[in-house]
């Protein structure tokens, strides 16, 4: 099973979050676009394990209280086949609380993480393009910032159906 750890939303907030996709590819950006149901906020990427009991044992001892997470600033990883296109979220106290006692819990049951620095973000498409740079910013000039409540963290997997990249739950 290839797995990773994720803050998952609320239908009504995925629902907002695609509605952002829609308005950028609706301006002229091109790319694959995040379905709805796959928005998420990645804490951990697991890649391929049978360990999912361990992590849920792992995620049940990090259970916390709910709080609020800042997203928006629209962004971009530039990438040779095309750019992801992201959401960013604010660092806050609480996020990269949250982030260091699940990787220090991860690293200490033996799971390899990524090395680089995290960056918290919500990938709206992959392999974007911009018909221009000056698109790119008046999308970025026009994205809103808002607060929502993180309270729901998930073991979730990755799979593909039918041709679909899909997202589902495996606990949470």
């Amino acid at each position: 099973m290839r797995l990773f750890i994720a803050i998952t939303f609320r239908a009504e907030l995925r629902r907002f979050l695609a509605g952002l996709g829609e308005a950028a590819a609706a301006a002229g950006v091109k790319g694959r676009f995040s379905p709805e149901e796959n928005l998420h906020l990645t804490l951990a990427f697991i890649g391929e394990s049978q360990r999912r009991e361990e992590l849920v044992g792992i995620l049940e001892n990090l259970r916390g209280s709910a709080f609020s997470l800042e997203i928006g600033g629209l962004g971009r990883f530039v990438k040779r086949g095309g750019d992801v296109l992201w959401l960013g979220v604010r660092e806050s106290q609480p996020l990269l609380e949250l982030y260091g006692k699940l990787s220090g819990a991860l690293r200490t049951a033996g799971f390899s993480l990524e090395e680089r620095p995290y960056r918290p973000h919500i990938t709206l498409a992959r392999q974007a393009r911009f018909p221009s740079e000056e698109l790119y910013y008046d999308l970025k000039k026009q994205c809103p910032w808002f607060k929502v409540v993180a309270d729901r963290v998930s073991l979730m997997e990755s799979c593909r159906l039918e041709g679909r990249l899909v997202y589902r739950e495996l606990w949470g």
